[in-house]
């Protein structure tokens, strides 16, 4: 299948035994791994590999097997971890870890410490840093790790093609995906989508410059489409930005066509996981579901993916897309839950939003005093 329509959700592209594929390979990587485990004790590497492994089956705190769990092995492997950025690497799965098994303190403590002590990290590290920064509401930490992690980032057209562009443009476009995160600053994302469209004549050929502009703005777009609504890169066939597309029919009032387009997607994720969609698309799908007038829907969908956090995939602390929005995604269902005075679950999603945010940026307190609202409403 072309790459393109497997990421616009094209029908026929998920086949139905995917998942047992996938769970059939899982268990065979842990037979391995375990081997590898018990012939090599003293490695750092089989560990981490064991550790992994686990996270995919679900096993974070308790294995088939009482002797490993993806946490206990993680930390195996840091304890016998060879160099400082190994370490990180450790540091950053075992808070990932820790995040799906719902012991958000311990993740807050763990990036806390591992971010303190790294201020003034190298590009590999700055990788390991940057999920953490935005799951601890960071804002502009998360925004300089993003641009140190990718000076060399390869940037993806809607049609799969590379775009390589010199450091300045780079900077610009990669400041501008890290604050559409969080979809604040608001002038910051002004400014830098500004810079970006101001630079592309200076560094692109005229040929490949509106490739380009996509390949730099979609992103970002559809990100900060709450914030800031419909941007210049929404259009109704966006290649595999399949949010974008559904956002343009928001934006425009075409409520018809964007229930078209979403009964289409459902059918195609019907053979995955919920977890195995990145939480971000998830999150601005439930968004759009809102501004549909289809609250049930929004937190249908947003239940699918909290109330299994085991499942969602190893990219949760890497990417500051995913991190940002798993934490706005739970404000945000505090927030359905407290509309019903559903008091259970508004309180539990936003204390722990209140455990990772409390620190936040100051772009970030109107969330947390609304969360502490929340919390206080439901304690009187």
């Amino acid at each position: 299948r072309p790459i393109t329509d497997v990421l616009a959700g094209e029908p026929g592209t998920l086949p139905p035994t995917m998942s047992a594929a996938v769970s059939r390979n899982r268990e065979w990587l842990r037979e391995i791994t375990v081997t590898w485990v018990k012939a090599f004790p003293g490695r750092p590497d089989p560990h981490e590999t064991l550790a992994l492994v686990l996270e995919t089956l679900g096993e974070l705190t308790l294995g088939r097997s009482q002797d490993y769990s993806a946490i206990g092995e993680i930390r195996r492997a840091r304890t016998l971890a060879p160099n400082r950025s190994a370490a990180l690497r450790h540091a950053n799965a075992e808070a990932r870890f820790l995040l799906k098994s719902e012991q958000v303190a311990a993740v807050r403590a763990l990036a806390d410490s591992v971010l303190r002590a790294h201020p003034d990290p190298t590009m590999e590290d700055a990788r390991q840093l940057r999920g953490l920064a935005a799951l601890t509401g960071r804002v502009h930490l998360a925004a300089r790790l993003q641009r140190k992690a990718a000076p060399d980032y390869t940037f993806l057209t809607p049609d799969w093609e590379e775009i390589n562009v010199p450091l300045p443009l780079t900077d610009a476009a990669l400041g501008l995906f890290a604050y559409a995160a969080f979809g604040a600053p608001l002038d910051s994302l002004e400014a830098l989508e500004q810079r970006v469209e101001r630079l592309i004549p200076s560094y692109v050929e005229s040929g490949k410059r509106d490739p380009a502009r996509q390949a730099m703005l979609d992103v970002p777009a559809g990100l900060a489409f709450p914030e800031r609504g419909r941007r210049p890169m929404h259009r109704p066939k966006a290649g595999g930005h399949y949010v974008l597309e559904m956002q343009w029919d928001i934006a425009r009032g075409d409520t018809a066509s964007f229930w078209k387009r979403y009964r289409a997607l459902r059918d195609v994720q019907r053979n995955v996981r919920p977890g195995d969609v990145s939480f971000d698309a998830t999150y601005h799908t439930a968004r759009l579901l809102l501004q549909a007038g289809d609250t049930a829907e929004a937190t249908r969908l947003l239940d699918l993916s909290l109330e299994a956090l085991l499942s969602l995939g190893t990219s949760i602390t890497d990417q500051l897309p995913e991190a940002a929005t798993l934490v706005r995604g739970m404000a945000l269902r505090a927030e359905l839950a407290d509309r019903t005075k559903d008091l259970g679950t508004a309180t539990r999603w936003a204390q722990e939003v209140l455990i990772l945010w409390s620190g936040a940026d100051q772009e970030l307190q109107p969330a947390v005093a609304k969360m502490r609202s929340i919390v206080a409403g439901q304690t009187r």
